[in-house]
């Protein structure tokens, strides 16, 4: 092989590169050797020392790093062409909701809108798949007893598997809880069966299991997980499993190997995990099955809340006082057209800040509904401060991204973009008692 040496100056580390040649059919390895000089007590060279990263002969974690990065990196463009299109989303299915609600009675007219409004909704699925796969779905993370959770999913599941296939479930008796957000976890659980499904045409057995798993050292799942206490999800089947290049691409958005796949239900499956703080790993050959092993964070086992009550779809708000803080004007019209229709007078802000000052100003307020992201001070900004200094005002925040990690978000109602009127209803009726009846 050839040697690049490097100039040394005296005291000083250098870099050593050398090619190594090509493993089967992949590229040429060349990692960055640091060579340090070793100096003796008067400063004259002893000699040097060689620090060699360890080259992959089959198990460095290099190759998990990089694919790691580059699944980060679709996610992050992934995430902010979802939210781009969520705000022509919520545009584009208000009006046609507007729509058929007031012309409905113009005959042959519904036989247009209707498609239109489904396609829309197929496009806010497409987008809100876009936003779990790069971790930036609003999620409300609460203890969940996984076990439960997968028998009581078990019923529904089996209608869309054929009688060919033997579903096992998890045991009754071991408790399984863990830190998610429930709706999104049934939904990743879905997929799961479903790719398990497509994956053994001529039947089989599908293995679902939960329980709680140690790790005493760190293991490799999607990238190093730390020794710590799990619940781990697993579901096997037997089908067709991975080839390598498919399962080095499994998790990336659009790629897929059916012939009417979306190429968005593992990425999903991967962006909740990874946005949960847990870990995926994907073990299979071709024609062996697959095994897919979740970890997520453990949670101890909790009382169930009481269900809430939803708020029905003729609630109205008469003589109520809203203000819609939202810079995009075409969505504004959207927020204020169905909140006049709800009974409320709408004032309107382009901007945090602007809308900060309103609340000042106006004293029979009674509602707030504010983007997350604006320019000047952010939606989750004005919440806390509309909640400091006005806690009789009710605040409902409206966005396609998620917050932070570190935001404590369990006393702020999120309506998610694109959005129904129905949503917008029920989200009114939890942000509080100043909206009540």
């Amino acid at each position: 092989m050839g040697l690049i040496w490097p100039v040394l100056f005296p005291g000083k580390p250098g870099l050593l590169k050398s090619p190594f040649p090509r493993v089967q059919e992949g590229p040429n390895l060349i990692p960055k050797d640091k060579l340090i000089p070793k100096l003796g007590p008067r400063g004259g060279g002893l000699g040097n020392v060689l620090r060699a990263p360890r080259v992959p002969g089959g198990k460095s974690p290099r190759p998990k790093a990089e694919g790691a990065q580059r699944l980060n990196a679709v996610g992050q463009w992934s995430g902010g062409l979802a939210h781009d299109f969520n705000n022509l989303l919520s545009i584009i299915i208000g009006n046609l909701a507007a729509a058929r609600e007031r012309y409905g009675g113009v005959e042959g007219l519904d036989e247009f809108l209707e498609p239109a409004q489904r396609a829309g909704r197929r496009g806010a699925d497409i987008t809100s798949r876009l936003l779990a796969f790069s971790r930036r779905q609003p999620l409300k993370p609460q203890p969940v007893d996984v076990g439960a959770l997968i028998r009581e999913m078990a019923v529904l599941l089996r209608r869309s598997l054929p009688s060919s296939i033997d579903m096992i479930l998890p045991p009754e008796d071991v408790p399984c809880w863990a830190i998610a957000d429930q709706n999104q976890l049934e939904n990743a659980l879905v997929n799961l069966v479903l790719n398990a499904r497509d994956a053994m045409p001529g039947g089989g057995r599908l293995d679902i299991n939960a329980r709680i798993r140690t790790l005493t050292e760190p293991a490799m799942f999607d990238e190093m997980a730390p020794a710590d206490d799990y619940l781990e999800i697993i579901v096997a089947d037997h089908g067709q499993g991975f080839g390598p290049e498919s399962l080095a691409r499994a998790f990336e958005p659009f790629y897929t190997t059916k012939e009417q796949g979306s190429g968005l239900g593992l990425s999903m499956v991967y962006g909740f995990v990874k946005q949960s703080h847990g870990y995926i790993r994907i073990d299979s050959d071709a024609g062996e099955g697959a095994r897919v092993t979740i970890l997520l964070p453990r949670a101890e086992p909790v009382a169930q809340p009481e269900a809430l009550i939803s708020a029905t779809s003729d609630q109205r708000w008469p003589g109520r006082l809203a203000l819609v803080a939202e810079d995009n004007e075409d969505v504004r019209q959207i927020i204020r057209r169905q909140l006049v229709e709800l009974g409320f007078s709408v004032v309107e802000a382009e901007s945090g800040d602007e809308a900060a000052a309103l609340v000042e100003q106006i004293e029979d307020l009674h509602l707030v509904i504010s983007d997350i992201v604006m320019p000047g001070l952010s939606g989750v900004d004005l919440a806390r401060r509309v909640k400091e200094t006005r806690p009789e005002i009710s605040v409902v925040l409206i966005s396609g991204f998620s917050f932070d990690g570190s935001e404590d978000r369990s006393d702020l109602v999120v309506l998610a973009k694109p959005w129904e009127k129905q949503d917008l209803i029920e989200a009114i009726g939890r942000s509080g008692s100043a909206i009540r009846n």
